[in-house]
């Protein structure tokens, strides 16, 4: 199996360009396969590694998601509740529901594309000053009404958890997610300078403008 994987994953490099990968298969509760391919960093070369971390980007949401959920488990906040209950200033915030935000159908612009285009960045955005600056622009539509994917509806859930739990969001993670999970290998990006080699660097592919 091993050699055969080796083939599918260096084509698959070789074909979109990708310069790293890391790849593992877990069969009943057992690693069978674990191997690493391409450069990490790719100036200087930097080979991946087997620990070589990678960055989750937008998959991170989906653990901000599970946090607001075990909040409400935790009987502290509630899926209908309002923004307007910790960011009453916000447009919309009187109308657009956790479960808004989470579905992305709240109808809040996304801030990313226009301020932070991928790529290495000088230091970490604060939340806050997003939402700030963004959280007031109109809505794109009437909550729950349509979807469009927005990074800032992960901005300010992200900053609830914070409120509620009273702890930083990675923490709150590391506490409630990672641990309890053996997700050892899990860290807060902003702790590692750019070009660690512990870090893959992420690069931006630009097509061809007519």
């Amino acid at each position: 199996m091993q050699t055969k994987m080796d083939e599918v994953v260096r084509r698959c490099l070789r074909e979109d360009g990708t310069p790293s990968a890391s790849v593992a298969i877990v069969e009943g509760g057992r690693i069978t396969y674990i191997a690493a391919f391409g450069d990490a960093v790719m100036r200087p070369k930097s080979a991946a590694t087997e620990t070589t971390r990678y960055q989750l980007a937008s998959i991170s949401k989906t653990f901000v998601a599970q946090a607001v959920l075990l909040l409400e488990a935790d009987g502290k906040l509630s899926l209908e509740d309002r923004v307007s209950k910790w960011y009453p200033s916000l447009t919309g915030a009187a109308d657009v529901t956790l479960r808004e935000l989470l579905n992305h159908t709240s109808g809040y612009p996304d801030h990313y594309p226009e301020s932070y285009p991928a790529g290495a960045k000088a230091k970490a955005a604060e939340p806050d000053q997003i939402i700030e600056e963004w959280g007031h622009h109109p809505l794109l539509f009437t909550p729950g009404t349509q979807f469009h994917y927005s990074n800032l509806e992960y901005e300010i859930a992200g900053r609830i958890v914070e409120k509620v739990s009273r702890r930083p969001l990675f923490q709150f993670m590391q506490e409630r997610i990672f641990v309890p999970l053996h997700m050892d290998a899990t860290i807060d990006l902003d702790t590692i300078p750019n070009g660690s080699p512990a870090l893959a660097t992420g690069y931006t592919q630009t097509a061809l403008a007519l």
